[in-house]
């Protein structure tokens, strides 16, 4: 079945109208079978450059706004719990901001774990019949990781 599958995919054509015309069936087992590539690049998602490029998403760059981020909010964190407790080392100070720092990691993790078991993996709300507009529902909101992973 994989082979027939194979042979309706072409990824130096744009994926997403090729996707549109798979049964559901076929697009479950496509995705539940990841497929590695040297580069994301050779993924072409629509043929127009601006739609294409509009619906991608670059880890480097989350990486280089969320870490900062992490970091500039921990200083404000331990800022503002400075001005609160004076007599307190800095270190005492430090210590309490990153038990607060831990908490919220669990809670993202249990957060992220909930929306990526049971609202991401959505296999249940793909269409009998697939159309490119019902692939905005499913596909891009995290399908094409799977199929892609890299």
């Amino acid at each position: 079945m994989y082979d027939k599958i194979d042979a309706k995919i072409d990824l130096k054509k744009a994926l997403v109208p090729q996707l549109a015309k798979l049964t559901k069936t076929e697009y479950v087992m496509l995705m539940d079978r990841p497929t590695y590539l040297e580069t994301t690049d050779e993924i072409k998602l629509y043929e127009g450059e601006w739609h294409d490029w509009f619906h991608r998403s670059d880890i480097d760059l989350n990486q280089k706004v969320v870490i900062p981020l992490a970091v500039i909010f921990f200083a404000i964190g331990l800022y503002y719990k400075n001005l609160e407790d004076k007599d307190g080392s800095l270190l005492d100070q430090a210590l309490f901001c990153f038990r607060y720092f831990l908490l919220g990691c669990v809670i993202w993790t249990a957060v992220e774990y909930q929306q990526h078991r049971f609202e991401l993996h959505n296999e249940h709300t793909i269409p009998d019949q697939i159309t490119e507009e019902s692939i905005k529902k499913f596909f891009f909101s995290h399908h094409v990781h799977h199929m892609y992973s890299n």
